[in-house]
């Protein structure tokens, strides 16, 4: 733990509750490869998670790495971890803990978003998308509590619309917050290239009573054009909506307030 002193110390003391989780997780799966049972083991694990957290948190590439661990080393436990699926049970498994109370304070108000992530030489779930000069990218859709903490993640294939991806991730979203959703009758936020009609149908059947801004898909008549109402949206005087975007989720406030949505 030296070492984790005097590179990480301060990031490991701000994320102790996650590095935790993976630890005791990692060390009750695979105790032989991590708990110095042999003498090829050079690093304490949670110096490992926390190499990976910062890498998660900055963004940086392993050739810019200047870490406690060599990059190739870390890059091999990140592929260990994935393989195994450490990552995704223990998310699970602090996501279970999270639910557990003031579930109405967290998950009345949920908000979905879309977006693309290019990626030049990658062959899994990649497609051109149009949008961005026809670069090969893949989508990313989030669904978010008020917190901005998610509640569910799906990769599809850049050139997929938005709306068919949020549908696909309502109902991904549903199998494991059913229960929630039932009790509580949240709320989803998304901007307008959600509008459809069988985004608003698959909302409806998740119990999520849908608060969307209305796409006027070119119409030019200004009194065709739908407006929100006070009988779409909760019994208050102005909504202020949160719309989550992947790309800045883990800065949402408390309030979650990025959008005024002005109701007549």
């Amino acid at each position: 733990m030296e070492t984790l002193k005097n590179f990480s110390s301060q990031l490991y003391e701000n994320n102790k509750n996650v590095i935790d989780v993976v630890y005791n997780y990692t060390i009750n799966k695979f105790s032989n490869k991590y708990s110095f049972y042999t003498k090829n083991q050079k690093y304490d694990l949670r110096i490992i998670i926390t190499e990976i957290i910062y890498l998660l948190k900055t963004g940086i590439s392993y050739k810019n790495y200047r870490g406690p661990i060599n990059a190739k080393t870390l890059n091999t436990h990140v592929l260990f971890f994935t393989k195994h699926n450490i990552f995704k049970n223990a998310y699970s498994e602090l996501f279970n803990k999270y639910t557990n109370k003031n579930q109405y304070s967290k998950f009345k108000y949920q908000s979905t978003d879309t977006s693309f992530i290019l990626n030049k030489n990658g062959k899994q779930i990649i497609n051109r998308n149009k949008y961005n000069k026809n670069k090969k990218c893949y989508k990313l859709s989030i669904i978010t509590d008020k917190n901005g903490i998610s509640n569910s993640v799906i990769v599809e294939k850049g050139g997929k619309n938005d709306a068919k991806i949020g549908i696909q991730n309502i109902i991904h979203n549903n199998n494991k917050m059913k229960q929630i959703n039932n009790k509580i009758k949240p709320y989803m936020l998304a901007d307008k290239i959600y509008d459809t009609k069988e985004f608003r149908n698959v909302c409806n059947d998740a119990n999520y009573t849908a608060i969307i801004g209305f796409n006027k898909r070119n119409t030019k008549n200004k009194k065709l054009i739908k407006q929100l109402t006070l009988q779409q949206t909760p019994k208050k005087k102005s909504l202020k909506a949160q719309f989550t975007s992947s790309k800045d989720t883990s800065e949402e406030s408390e309030e979650g307030v990025q959008e005024q949505i002005e109701l007549e």
